[in-house]
């Protein structure tokens, strides 16, 4: 009894622990809540499944496309490409063999599924995969209640069932798995769990690269395992080099193998060597830099583009995991096994900041998933419990109502990162000859108009080369490398624009040689940038150009075509249209954004227009966002002379 008020004194929770509950001899507060349990359990995954069937319209994300395509291939063809057959601008070996090859297995499924039910069957996929990883993470944390299991599913559900259906969402049930089975088979030393993770690796080193991530977990597994050896061997002085015990062996042996299987790929072991050339290549960080993924963890804590959600879930999961992995180590339910993952972990996250979701997935697993105790157990005793149940099947069968999906999974419409009118343009009219597209844009147009079209490049990235010239194009670069007299000669060209006295020979420029090079024919693409909303000054010029043609305006794409001869049967049949619809085309693709950029575009198209007033309230607008919008300062001094007339 003394003890007991001891307890008490010490800890302000005591009465809401499992111990003192299974202490109570009060039989009339027990009151069986296995049935409650069932229905949140089932209300829980119910509500991840359906949150998770989002259309995949949402995002800028559409790497998904061109591996539904590889996917079709390797099924139609029964075997992996060996080169990449969707462009015809020239590739880097090294990456090519890469990404041809790093991703079959996942890419299959895709297809398998897109073929079965379209993308209705791409969006199930992704939330039997999400479900899978929450599923993982439940069997794992739950030992520590509902309390505290219920929000994190929750939040972690949040921050990835919108994501794009592309082979590293397999990856987060994969890490997930593979950290259930291998602490299972640090808990309770059965073998089937060995041949379980054996499994998850062979699965993860064929579906995708960042399997390397699972190697580097194994190899912590195996470091701690032999370091405990060597601890326990200077401790007792043995004379064995290690005193390891039967069971360390049979661990290390485990990770081992795991990490041994995922030799077992088209690959083999070059998978492991070219990835370590390509890390060794500067050109390949110039290219994994232009995708935001691989930014380090400060820069997208600093990019104000990323102040959102996803920034205070990832704080909350730090904490969380912070607050488990002190509490483990201060009341020794964690060994060096555990700390050791976690701090690699963090090494993970903060190398980029991709890596965040497999440092939450894992970090919480490892951390929160050690026997409960007091204080942080987030158990509640008997006489709550059904309370507390209750309150959190409500919670969710809110949720589920608030955040039920609008739309069929399947639907798929118009928006700025799926551009379906100009795919079903291109495959109507069949135009002949080279074509430039944006790199988004490219990932549709392989899955819609291959083989009938090949794109210029897409979000793949095949050669750093390629895509420093598909950013001159599209920004019109005069100089080759002088970014600032190519930003005067394009802010000029502006000036020019609005004084209708546009008198520049841009054949000469560096820009239109690359077109020669490339041997262009049409171009496809947005007038404004997708993402800032800042205009693209190539469509603009080439009005200036009587050799190329406005064919093409939806609203949210335009075609430009080159009159050479080669499609003088679509210029019959789409009569070139003026500048006008330029700039009516810019209006529609801005007219719901609200950046600086999208602002100075619709200052400076309503201006041409001659809406003069509806053009000083965007230049304003865009200058008190930002004052070194230049254009808009241009556009507002061309108003008051137009006023002062």
């Amino acid at each position: 009894m003394k003890t007991g008020i001891r307890k008490l004194q010490l800890n302000p929770a005591w009465f809401l622990s499992e111990e003192v509950r299974m202490r109570s001899n009060n039989n009339d507060m027990t009151i069986d809540n296995k049935l409650l349990k069932t229905l949140l359990t089932f209300l829980l995954f119910i509500y991840i499944f359906i949150v998770s069937l989002s259309p995949l319209y949402f995002g800028f994300d559409t790497d998904v496309y061109w591996h539904i395509k590889t996917g079709e291939i390797i099924f139609n063809e029964r075997s992996i490409p060996q080169s990449d057959p969707f462009a015809y601008t020239p590739k880097e070996p090294l990456r090519e063999k890469f990404l041809m090859s790093s991703y079959w297995l996942a890419d299959l499924v895709l297809y398998l599924f897109y073929k079965v039910g379209d993308f209705t069957g791409v969006v199930t996929l992704r939330a039997l995969i999400v479900s899978v990883t929450a599923l993982f993470v439940y069997l794992t944390i739950i030992k520590r209640g509902y309390l505290l299991t219920v929000p994190v599913l929750l939040l972690l559900v949040e921050s990835i069932r919108a994501q794009s259906p592309k082979p590293n969402l397999f990856s987060y049930a994969l890490i997930a798995a593979m950290i259930y089975f291998m602490e299972q088979y640090r808990s309770q030393r059965k073998g089937r769990y060995q041949i379980f993770v054996a499994i998850v690796m062979l699965l993860w080193a064929n579906m995708h690269g960042t399997y390397i991530v699972g190697v580097g977990l194994l190899a912590v597994y195996i470091f701690s395992a032999l370091l405990s050896g060597l601890w326990t061997w200077k401790r007792e002085s043995a004379g064995s080099f290690f005193s390891l015990k039967i069971f360390d062996i049979s661990l290390i042996l485990t990770a081992a193998a795991a990490i041994v299987i995922t030799l077992f790929t088209p690959s083999g072991i070059q998978a492991y060597l070219v990835s370590a050339k390509l890390y060794a290549n500067p050109t390949h960080h110039e290219m994994a830099g232009l995708v935001a993924a691989h930014r380090s963890f400060f820069e997208f804590i600093g990019d104000s583009r990323y102040r959102d959600w996803s920034v205070v879930i990832l704080c909350f999961f730090s904490a969380l995991i912070f607050i488990f992995s002190f509490l483990n180590v201060t009341r020794k339910k964690a060994g060096l096994t555990e700390a050791l993952l976690v701090v690699s972990l963090i090494i993970l996250l903060l190398s980029a900041v991709r890596m965040k979701y497999f440092f939450i997935i894992a970090g919480i697993m490892v951390s929160a998933g050690k026997e409960r105790y007091h204080m942080i157990s987030f158990k509640t005793g008997k006489p709550l419990n059904n309370l507390v149940l209750t309150f959190l099947s409500i919670l969710i069968v809110s949720l589920l109502y608030y955040n039920f999906p609008a739309r069929h999974p399947g639907d798929m419409r118009e928006t700025l990162s799926t551009n379906l009118r100009v795919s079903k343009f291109l495959l109507q009219n069949k135009i002949k000859g080279n074509m430039l597209n944006p790199a988004n844009m490219g990932n549709l147009f392989i899955l819609k108009l291959f083989p009938d079209y090949k794109v210029f490049f897409s979000t793949r990235y095949m050669n750093m080369n390629v895509n420093k010239d598909a950013l001159d194009l599209f920004t019109a670069t005069s100089e080759k490398d002088n970014e600032q007299r190519s930003f005067m000669n394009n802010y000029f060209f502006f000036l020019q624009m609005l004084n209708k006295r546009v008198d520049q020979d841009f054949t000469k420029e560096y820009w239109y040689n690359l077109i020669d090079k490339y041997e262009i024919d049409f171009i496809v693409g947005r007038i404004t940038n997708p993402i800032n909303g800042m205009i693209y000054p190539l469509f603009l010029k080439l009005m200036y150009n009587d050799n190329w043609k406005l064919i093409y305006v939806d609203g949210n794409s335009v075609i430009m075509l080159k009159d050479n001869g080669m499609n003088n049967e679509i210029l019959e049949k789409y009569p070139p249209l003026d500048l006008s619809e330029m700039f009516s085309q810019i209006i529609k693709e801005n007219q719901y954004r609200s950046t600086d950029f999208s602002h100075e575009s619709l200052s400076f198209a309503f201006a041409m227009k001659g809406e003069y007033k509806m053009a000083e309230n965007f230049a304003k607008s865009a200058l008190e966002s930002n004052s070194m919008r230049h254009i808009a300062k241009a556009v507002l001094i061309y108003i008051d002379l137009i006023n002062n007339k």
